[in-house]
Protein backbone atom coordinates (compact mmCIF):
# COMPACT_ATOMS: atom_id res chain seq x y z
CA UNK A 1 0.00 0.00 0.00
CA UNK A 2 1.16 3.44 -1.00
CA UNK A 3 2.77 5.96 2.08
CA UNK A 4 2.75 9.19 -1.05
CA UNK A 5 0.84 9.43 -4.55
CA UNK A 6 0.08 12.62 -6.54
CA UNK A 7 -3.77 12.47 -6.20
CA UNK A 8 -5.50 10.99 -3.00
CA UNK A 9 -9.49 10.74 -3.86
CA UNK A 10 -11.38 10.30 -0.92
CA UNK A 11 -15.00 8.51 -1.38
CA UNK A 12 -15.57 6.23 -4.77
CA UNK A 13 -18.92 6.79 -5.68
CA UNK A 14 -19.27 7.94 -9.34
CA UNK A 15 -17.23 11.02 -9.23
CA UNK A 16 -14.63 9.74 -6.60
CA UNK A 17 -14.13 6.75 -8.98
CA UNK A 18 -14.39 8.89 -12.54
CA UNK A 19 -12.09 11.49 -11.10
CA UNK A 20 -9.34 8.52 -9.91
CA UNK A 21 -10.07 7.34 -13.86
CA UNK A 22 -9.74 10.43 -15.56
CA UNK A 23 -6.15 11.10 -13.36
CA UNK A 24 -4.87 7.96 -13.54
CA UNK A 25 -5.36 7.72 -17.54
CA UNK A 26 -3.68 11.45 -17.31
CA UNK A 27 -0.41 9.76 -16.25
CA UNK A 28 -1.02 10.94 -12.39
CA UNK A 29 -0.73 8.17 -9.54
CA UNK A 30 -3.39 7.59 -7.85
CA UNK A 31 -4.79 6.18 -4.74
CA UNK A 32 -8.51 6.26 -3.72
CA UNK A 33 -10.17 5.49 -0.59
CA UNK A 34 -13.62 4.76 0.42
CA UNK A 35 -14.74 4.04 4.46
CA UNK A 36 -17.31 1.22 3.21
CA UNK A 37 -17.06 -1.94 1.18
CA UNK A 38 -17.00 -1.90 -2.65
CA UNK A 39 -20.34 -2.08 -3.57
CA UNK A 40 -22.22 -0.95 -0.48
CA UNK A 41 -25.46 1.00 -0.40
CA UNK A 42 -24.75 3.38 2.03
CA UNK A 43 -24.69 6.93 -0.41
CA UNK A 44 -26.30 7.80 -4.21
CA UNK A 45 -24.31 5.67 -6.58
CA UNK A 46 -25.51 1.91 -6.24
CA UNK A 47 -28.79 1.14 -8.32
CA UNK A 48 -29.13 0.28 -11.99
CA UNK A 49 -29.82 2.94 -13.41
CA UNK A 50 -29.93 6.50 -13.92
CA UNK A 51 -31.74 8.82 -15.80
CA UNK A 52 -29.18 11.73 -18.11
CA UNK A 53 -30.45 14.59 -20.40
CA UNK A 54 -29.52 17.64 -22.11
CA UNK A 55 -32.89 19.57 -20.42
CA UNK A 56 -32.04 22.21 -18.54
CA UNK A 57 -33.62 25.21 -16.88
CA UNK A 58 -30.77 27.56 -17.12
CA UNK A 59 -28.27 27.73 -20.32
CA UNK A 60 -25.22 27.84 -17.65
CA UNK A 61 -25.26 24.08 -17.78
CA UNK A 62 -25.60 23.30 -21.24
CA UNK A 63 -21.76 23.02 -21.85
CA UNK A 64 -20.71 20.69 -18.56
CA UNK A 65 -23.78 18.38 -20.23
CA UNK A 66 -22.21 18.19 -23.30
CA UNK A 67 -19.06 17.41 -21.78
CA UNK A 68 -20.67 14.77 -19.74
CA UNK A 69 -22.28 13.43 -23.16
CA UNK A 70 -18.74 13.08 -24.89
CA UNK A 71 -17.12 11.62 -21.82
CA UNK A 72 -19.68 8.49 -21.94
CA UNK A 73 -19.21 8.20 -25.46
CA UNK A 74 -15.35 8.01 -24.46
CA UNK A 75 -15.67 5.66 -21.73
CA UNK A 76 -17.93 3.53 -23.99
CA UNK A 77 -15.31 2.96 -26.38
CA UNK A 78 -12.22 2.49 -23.64
CA UNK A 79 -14.16 -0.55 -22.25
CA UNK A 80 -16.27 -1.60 -25.38
CA UNK A 81 -19.57 -1.69 -23.31
CA UNK A 82 -22.67 0.30 -23.69
CA UNK A 83 -23.13 2.30 -20.96
CA UNK A 84 -26.01 5.64 -22.44
CA UNK A 85 -29.25 4.04 -24.16
CA UNK A 86 -30.81 7.32 -25.45
CA UNK A 87 -34.79 6.76 -25.66
CA UNK A 88 -35.90 10.20 -25.43
CA UNK A 89 -37.13 12.07 -22.53
CA UNK A 90 -40.45 14.22 -22.11
CA UNK A 91 -40.42 16.16 -19.01
CA UNK A 92 -43.73 17.77 -18.44
CA UNK A 93 -45.47 19.97 -15.49
CA UNK A 94 -48.54 21.93 -14.69
CA UNK A 95 -47.26 25.42 -15.86
CA UNK A 96 -44.61 27.10 -18.35
CA UNK A 97 -41.41 24.98 -18.40
CA UNK A 98 -37.96 26.84 -18.16
CA UNK A 99 -36.00 23.55 -19.80
CA UNK A 100 -33.76 24.34 -22.74
CA UNK A 101 -31.77 22.41 -23.96
CA UNK A 102 -30.25 21.30 -27.70
CA UNK A 103 -32.44 19.93 -29.29
CA UNK A 104 -35.02 20.22 -27.07
CA UNK A 105 -38.69 20.84 -28.05
CA UNK A 106 -41.63 22.89 -26.10
CA UNK A 107 -44.51 20.44 -26.49
CA UNK A 108 -48.13 21.73 -25.13
CA UNK A 109 -50.59 19.49 -28.18
CA UNK A 110 -52.04 16.73 -26.31
CA UNK A 111 -51.36 14.81 -29.81
CA UNK A 112 -48.27 15.19 -30.39
CA UNK A 113 -47.48 14.32 -26.43
CA UNK A 114 -49.30 10.68 -27.19
CA UNK A 115 -46.99 10.51 -30.19
CA UNK A 116 -43.94 11.15 -28.74
CA UNK A 117 -44.59 8.80 -25.85
CA UNK A 118 -47.91 7.10 -26.15
CA UNK A 119 -47.11 5.21 -22.60
CA UNK A 120 -47.10 8.34 -20.43
CA UNK A 121 -50.59 9.38 -19.01
CA UNK A 122 -49.84 13.04 -19.34
CA UNK A 123 -52.43 14.98 -16.62
CA UNK A 124 -54.72 17.09 -18.74
CA UNK A 125 -53.33 20.96 -19.25
CA UNK A 126 -49.67 19.98 -18.50
CA UNK A 127 -46.73 21.61 -20.72
CA UNK A 128 -43.45 19.46 -21.86
CA UNK A 129 -40.17 19.70 -23.10
CA UNK A 130 -39.36 16.82 -25.28
CA UNK A 131 -35.66 15.78 -25.02
CA UNK A 132 -34.50 13.88 -27.74
CA UNK A 133 -31.12 13.18 -26.48
CA UNK A 134 -32.42 11.79 -22.67
CA UNK A 135 -32.08 8.53 -21.65
CA UNK A 136 -30.62 6.27 -19.50
CA UNK A 137 -27.20 5.16 -17.88
CA UNK A 138 -26.46 1.97 -16.70
CA UNK A 139 -25.33 2.82 -13.50
CA UNK A 140 -23.56 -0.22 -12.00
CA UNK A 141 -22.20 -1.02 -15.24
CA UNK A 142 -20.81 2.80 -15.06
CA UNK A 143 -19.53 2.65 -11.67
CA UNK A 144 -17.28 -0.96 -13.21
CA UNK A 145 -15.91 0.25 -15.60
CA UNK A 146 -14.89 3.81 -13.72
CA UNK A 147 -12.96 1.31 -11.65
CA UNK A 148 -11.64 -1.01 -13.87
CA UNK A 149 -10.20 1.82 -15.65
CA UNK A 150 -8.71 3.81 -13.13
CA UNK A 151 -7.26 0.54 -11.64
CA UNK A 152 -6.19 -0.72 -15.09
CA UNK A 153 -4.12 2.56 -14.98
CA UNK A 154 -2.48 2.14 -12.37
CA UNK A 155 -3.99 3.64 -9.30
CA UNK A 156 -4.62 2.03 -6.22
CA UNK A 157 -8.45 1.91 -4.88
CA UNK A 158 -8.84 0.65 -1.47
CA UNK A 159 -12.45 -0.13 0.15
CA UNK A 160 -13.28 0.05 3.81
CA UNK A 161 -10.70 2.69 4.56
CA UNK A 162 -12.16 5.62 6.31
CA UNK A 163 -10.49 9.03 6.30
CA UNK A 164 -10.11 10.23 9.55
CA UNK A 165 -8.07 13.69 9.54
CA UNK A 166 -6.51 15.87 6.38
CA UNK A 167 -4.08 18.67 6.87
CA UNK A 168 -2.97 21.29 4.00
CA UNK A 169 1.03 21.50 3.60
CA UNK A 170 2.89 24.15 1.82
CA UNK A 171 3.38 21.15 -1.26
CA UNK A 172 0.04 19.36 -0.71
CA UNK A 173 -1.63 17.57 1.90
CA UNK A 174 -1.39 15.06 4.91
CA UNK A 175 -4.06 12.47 4.97
CA UNK A 176 -4.92 10.30 8.40
CA UNK A 177 -6.81 6.91 7.31
CA UNK A 178 -8.28 4.24 9.28
CA UNK A 179 -5.39 2.20 8.33
CA UNK A 180 -2.24 3.99 7.20
CA UNK A 181 -0.83 7.89 6.78
CA UNK A 182 -0.54 9.32 3.30
CA UNK A 183 0.96 12.03 1.91
CA UNK A 184 -0.72 13.47 -2.01
CA UNK A 185 0.43 16.56 -4.14
CA UNK A 186 -3.66 16.94 -4.24
CA UNK A 187 -6.43 15.85 -2.35
CA UNK A 188 -9.91 15.32 -4.09
CA UNK A 189 -12.71 14.85 -1.29
CA UNK A 190 -15.65 13.29 -3.10
CA UNK A 191 -17.38 12.36 -0.01
CA UNK A 192 -21.20 12.89 -1.09
CA UNK A 193 -23.19 12.90 2.17
CA UNK A 194 -20.29 13.10 4.02
CA UNK A 195 -19.16 16.51 2.58
CA UNK A 196 -20.45 18.99 5.51
CA UNK A 197 -18.11 16.82 8.05
CA UNK A 198 -14.92 16.42 5.60
CA UNK A 199 -15.11 20.54 4.98
CA UNK A 200 -16.92 21.89 8.25
CA UNK A 201 -16.27 25.60 7.11
CA UNK A 202 -19.12 24.56 3.96
CA UNK A 203 -21.75 22.32 5.73
CA UNK A 204 -24.25 25.21 6.42
CA UNK A 205 -24.69 24.86 2.53
CA UNK A 206 -25.76 20.95 2.02
CA UNK A 207 -28.95 18.77 4.06
CA UNK A 208 -28.84 15.23 2.96
CA UNK A 209 -32.12 13.61 2.16
CA UNK A 210 -33.35 9.95 2.30
CA UNK A 211 -34.71 9.10 -1.52
CA UNK A 212 -36.72 6.04 -1.96
CA UNK A 213 -36.64 4.38 -5.64
CA UNK A 214 -38.92 0.98 -7.11
CA UNK A 215 -38.12 -0.77 -10.03
CA UNK A 216 -40.21 -3.17 -11.81
CA UNK A 217 -39.84 -6.17 -13.57
CA UNK A 218 -38.74 -6.17 -17.11
CA UNK A 219 -39.58 -7.33 -20.97
CA UNK A 220 -42.70 -5.04 -20.53
CA UNK A 221 -43.09 -3.61 -23.69
CA UNK A 222 -45.46 -0.79 -22.49
CA UNK A 223 -42.54 0.45 -20.41
CA UNK A 224 -40.03 -0.29 -22.92
CA UNK A 225 -38.84 2.67 -25.43
CA UNK A 226 -40.21 3.32 -28.17
CA UNK A 227 -43.66 3.29 -26.25
CA UNK A 228 -41.77 4.91 -22.98
CA UNK A 229 -38.40 7.09 -22.41
CA UNK A 230 -37.45 8.84 -19.59
CA UNK A 231 -39.77 11.69 -17.82
CA UNK A 232 -41.26 13.62 -14.87
CA UNK A 233 -44.38 15.05 -13.94
CA UNK A 234 -43.86 18.03 -12.20
CA UNK A 235 -46.13 19.97 -9.95
CA UNK A 236 -47.19 23.13 -12.12
CA UNK A 237 -47.23 25.63 -8.99
CA UNK A 238 -44.68 27.69 -6.99
CA UNK A 239 -44.06 24.92 -4.45
CA UNK A 240 -40.37 25.36 -5.44
CA UNK A 241 -40.46 29.16 -5.50
CA UNK A 242 -38.33 31.53 -3.41
CA UNK A 243 -40.69 31.26 -0.61
CA UNK A 244 -39.66 27.82 0.10
CA UNK A 245 -40.45 24.25 -0.64
CA UNK A 246 -43.13 21.88 0.38
CA UNK A 247 -41.53 18.42 1.56
CA UNK A 248 -40.89 15.67 3.89
CA UNK A 249 -41.24 17.37 6.91
CA UNK A 250 -43.51 19.97 6.52
CA UNK A 251 -42.96 23.48 4.82
CA UNK A 252 -38.82 24.13 4.89
CA UNK A 253 -37.63 27.44 4.41
CA UNK A 254 -35.66 28.89 2.23
CA UNK A 255 -31.59 27.65 2.77
CA UNK A 256 -30.12 30.07 5.12
CA UNK A 257 -26.71 29.08 5.12
CA UNK A 258 -24.37 29.82 8.25
CA UNK A 259 -27.40 32.27 9.06
CA UNK A 260 -30.21 29.10 9.29
CA UNK A 261 -27.68 26.69 10.30
CA UNK A 262 -25.18 27.99 12.70
CA UNK A 263 -27.08 26.34 15.84
CA UNK A 264 -26.92 22.75 15.02
CA UNK A 265 -24.77 20.84 12.48
CA UNK A 266 -25.96 18.44 10.22
CA UNK A 267 -25.20 15.59 11.60
CA UNK A 268 -27.96 15.86 14.33
CA UNK A 269 -30.58 16.15 11.19
CA UNK A 270 -32.78 13.18 10.84
CA UNK A 271 -32.46 11.88 14.43
CA UNK A 272 -34.85 9.70 16.59
CA UNK A 273 -37.30 12.85 16.71
CA UNK A 274 -38.29 11.57 13.29
CA UNK A 275 -38.10 7.72 13.85
CA UNK A 276 -40.02 8.21 17.57
CA UNK A 277 -42.35 10.48 17.03
CA UNK A 278 -43.28 11.35 13.42
CA UNK A 279 -45.41 9.57 10.77
CA UNK A 280 -45.36 8.64 7.81
CA UNK A 281 -48.07 10.06 5.90
CA UNK A 282 -49.62 10.95 2.60
CA UNK A 283 -47.32 13.21 0.87
CA UNK A 284 -44.46 11.41 2.85
CA UNK A 285 -42.80 11.50 5.97
CA UNK A 286 -44.05 14.53 8.10
CA UNK A 287 -43.27 15.22 11.69
CA UNK A 288 -45.69 16.46 13.71
CA UNK A 289 -47.08 19.94 12.70
CA UNK A 290 -45.97 22.19 15.49
CA UNK A 291 -48.03 25.06 13.60
CA UNK A 292 -46.75 28.82 14.51
CA UNK A 293 -44.19 27.36 17.09
CA UNK A 294 -42.50 24.96 14.10
CA UNK A 295 -43.56 26.63 11.24
CA UNK A 296 -45.03 29.87 11.32
CA UNK A 297 -45.84 30.44 7.77
CA UNK A 298 -48.55 28.13 6.23
CA UNK A 299 -51.49 26.19 8.16
CA UNK A 300 -51.53 22.83 7.34
CA UNK A 301 -55.03 22.99 4.94
CA UNK A 302 -52.64 24.91 2.09
CA UNK A 303 -50.55 21.69 1.47
CA UNK A 304 -51.57 20.66 -1.72
CA UNK A 305 -54.39 18.17 -0.29
CA UNK A 306 -55.25 17.30 -3.87
CA UNK A 307 -51.95 16.25 -4.57
CA UNK A 308 -52.04 13.89 -1.86
CA UNK A 309 -55.37 12.66 -2.38
CA UNK A 310 -54.59 11.60 -5.84
CA UNK A 311 -50.74 10.77 -5.92
CA UNK A 312 -50.68 9.44 -2.46
CA UNK A 313 -47.33 9.88 -0.94
CA UNK A 314 -46.01 12.53 -3.33
CA UNK A 315 -44.47 15.04 -1.16
CA UNK A 316 -46.34 18.57 -2.61
CA UNK A 317 -43.52 20.11 -4.25
CA UNK A 318 -41.87 16.78 -4.93
CA UNK A 319 -41.30 15.63 -8.65
CA UNK A 320 -42.14 12.30 -9.96
CA UNK A 321 -39.64 10.92 -12.14
CA UNK A 322 -39.24 7.67 -14.26
CA UNK A 323 -36.78 5.32 -16.32
CA UNK A 324 -38.11 3.16 -18.44
CA UNK A 325 -36.72 -0.58 -19.30
CA UNK A 326 -34.14 0.46 -22.05
CA UNK A 327 -31.82 -3.03 -21.75
CA UNK A 328 -33.26 -4.91 -19.53
CA UNK A 329 -33.22 -3.55 -16.03
CA UNK A 330 -36.65 -2.73 -15.79
CA UNK A 331 -38.76 0.34 -15.23
CA UNK A 332 -37.76 2.18 -12.17
CA UNK A 333 -39.48 5.70 -10.68
CA UNK A 334 -39.20 7.88 -7.56
CA UNK A 335 -40.20 11.24 -6.58
CA UNK A 336 -37.49 13.60 -5.88
CA UNK A 337 -38.27 14.53 -2.29
CA UNK A 338 -37.41 12.81 1.10
CA UNK A 339 -36.62 12.75 4.75
CA UNK A 340 -33.82 14.67 6.03
CA UNK A 341 -31.34 11.91 7.19
CA UNK A 342 -27.86 11.70 8.82
CA UNK A 343 -25.62 9.86 6.88
CA UNK A 344 -24.12 7.79 9.94
CA UNK A 345 -27.50 6.39 10.09
CA UNK A 346 -27.94 3.87 6.93
CA UNK A 347 -30.42 5.01 4.99
CA UNK A 348 -33.81 2.54 6.07
CA UNK A 349 -34.93 0.08 3.53
CA UNK A 350 -38.28 1.29 1.41
CA UNK A 351 -41.24 0.48 3.96
CA UNK A 352 -44.12 -1.43 2.53
CA UNK A 353 -46.42 1.53 2.19
CA UNK A 354 -43.78 3.40 0.44
CA UNK A 355 -43.30 0.82 -2.71
CA UNK A 356 -46.93 0.20 -2.49
CA UNK A 357 -47.45 3.97 -3.11
CA UNK A 358 -44.50 4.40 -5.66
CA UNK A 359 -46.21 1.23 -6.82
CA UNK A 360 -49.29 3.27 -7.87
CA UNK A 361 -47.93 6.21 -9.20
CA UNK A 362 -46.06 3.93 -12.10
CA UNK A 363 -49.20 2.80 -12.57
CA UNK A 364 -51.05 6.21 -12.59
CA UNK A 365 -48.42 7.74 -15.25
CA UNK A 366 -47.86 4.50 -17.56
CA UNK A 367 -51.27 3.08 -17.15
CA UNK A 368 -50.96 -0.76 -18.39
CA UNK A 369 -47.56 -1.30 -17.04
CA UNK A 370 -47.40 -4.17 -13.88
CA UNK A 371 -46.51 -2.65 -10.93
CA UNK A 372 -47.84 -5.43 -8.44
CA UNK A 373 -45.68 -4.75 -4.63
CA UNK A 374 -45.97 -8.28 -4.41
CA UNK A 375 -45.66 -9.74 -7.92
CA UNK A 376 -43.70 -7.29 -10.13
CA UNK A 377 -41.48 -5.34 -8.18
CA UNK A 378 -37.38 -6.29 -8.51
CA UNK A 379 -35.82 -3.54 -6.51
CA UNK A 380 -36.77 -1.05 -3.99
CA UNK A 381 -33.71 1.26 -2.99
CA UNK A 382 -33.05 3.73 -0.61
CA UNK A 383 -30.30 6.59 -1.30
CA UNK A 384 -28.90 9.80 -0.02
CA UNK A 385 -28.97 12.90 -2.14
CA UNK A 386 -26.72 15.61 -1.14
CA UNK A 387 -28.72 18.86 -1.75
CA UNK A 388 -28.12 22.50 -1.78
CA UNK A 389 -30.29 25.35 -1.76
CA UNK A 390 -30.09 25.78 -5.57
CA UNK A 391 -29.76 22.32 -6.47
CA UNK A 392 -26.06 23.36 -7.96
CA UNK A 393 -23.14 21.14 -7.32
CA UNK A 394 -20.26 22.42 -5.27
CA UNK A 395 -17.16 21.85 -7.36
CA UNK A 396 -13.54 24.04 -6.87
CA UNK A 397 -10.52 24.30 -5.01
CA UNK A 398 -10.84 25.25 -1.83
CA UNK A 399 -9.40 28.98 -1.45
CA UNK A 400 -7.63 28.57 2.19
CA UNK A 401 -6.56 24.97 1.09
CA UNK A 402 -5.49 25.39 -2.73
CA UNK A 403 -4.53 21.90 -3.21
CA UNK A 404 -7.82 20.37 -2.08
CA UNK A 405 -10.57 20.53 -4.72
CA UNK A 406 -13.91 19.35 -3.23
CA UNK A 407 -16.96 17.68 -5.96
CA UNK A 408 -20.02 17.36 -3.96
CA UNK A 409 -23.22 18.18 -3.30
CA UNK A 410 -25.13 16.88 -6.24
CA UNK A 411 -28.25 17.48 -5.73
CA UNK A 412 -29.98 14.49 -6.91
CA UNK A 413 -28.86 15.01 -10.46
CA UNK A 414 -24.94 14.14 -10.36
CA UNK A 415 -24.39 10.70 -11.75
CA UNK A 416 -25.45 11.79 -15.74
CA UNK A 417 -22.21 13.83 -15.26
CA UNK A 418 -19.77 11.39 -14.06
CA UNK A 419 -17.31 11.56 -17.12
CA UNK A 420 -17.32 15.24 -16.80
CA UNK A 421 -16.97 15.59 -13.33
CA UNK A 422 -14.06 12.96 -13.72
CA UNK A 423 -12.43 15.19 -16.03
CA UNK A 424 -12.78 18.76 -14.66
CA UNK A 425 -11.56 17.68 -11.05
CA UNK A 426 -8.38 16.15 -13.20
CA UNK A 427 -7.99 19.44 -14.79
CA UNK A 428 -8.04 21.10 -11.72
CA UNK A 429 -5.91 18.91 -10.11
CA UNK A 430 -3.09 19.73 -12.75
CA UNK A 431 -3.52 23.32 -11.77
CA UNK A 432 -5.86 24.50 -14.89
CA UNK A 433 -8.33 26.83 -14.90
CA UNK A 434 -11.51 25.77 -15.16
CA UNK A 435 -13.12 28.99 -15.89
CA UNK A 436 -16.60 27.50 -17.28
CA UNK A 437 -17.66 25.43 -14.03
CA UNK A 438 -17.76 28.84 -11.72
CA UNK A 439 -21.60 28.28 -12.10
CA UNK A 440 -20.94 25.72 -9.40
CA UNK A 441 -17.89 26.57 -8.16
CA UNK A 442 -16.56 26.97 -4.31
CA UNK A 443 -16.31 30.75 -4.69
CA UNK A 444 -19.30 31.31 -5.58
CA UNK A 445 -20.57 29.80 -2.40
CA UNK A 446 -18.29 31.57 -0.58
CA UNK A 447 -19.58 34.54 -1.88
CA UNK A 448 -22.94 34.60 -0.21
CA UNK A 449 -24.65 32.77 -3.37
CA UNK A 450 -26.31 29.94 -1.14
CA UNK A 451 -30.07 31.88 -0.87
CA UNK A 452 -33.48 29.72 -1.62
CA UNK A 453 -33.80 28.26 -5.32
CA UNK A 454 -35.27 30.40 -7.50
CA UNK A 455 -37.50 29.11 -10.55
CA UNK A 456 -35.44 28.57 -13.62
CA UNK A 457 -32.98 26.88 -11.43
CA UNK A 458 -30.59 24.42 -10.99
Amino acid sequence: MRAEADVLVVGLGIHGSAAAYELARGGASVVGIDQFPEGHHRGSSHGRTRMIRRAYPNPAWNDLVARAYTGWERWERASGQRLVHRTGGLYTAGGASTLQGPGCEQVEDPDRLRQLMPSLAVPDGYHAVFDPSAGVVAAERAVAVARAGARAAGAELAFGEAMLDWSATGTGCLVQTSTRRLRARWLVLATGAWVGRAVPQLAGLFEVWRIVTVTVRPGQQVAEPPRLGAFSVAPGDSERSERGQLSPGGWRPPFRGAERRGRREPAAWGDSERSERGRLSPGGWRPPFRGAERRGRREPAAWGDSEWSERGQLSPGGLVFGIPDAAGDGFKAGVDAGEVWDPERPPAPPTRDEVAELCRLMARYVPGARTDPERDVVEAASCLYTMTADRRFVLGRLPWAPRVVVAAACSGHGFKFGPAVGEAVADLCRGEQRRDLDFIGVDRRLAGHDSAPQRGEP
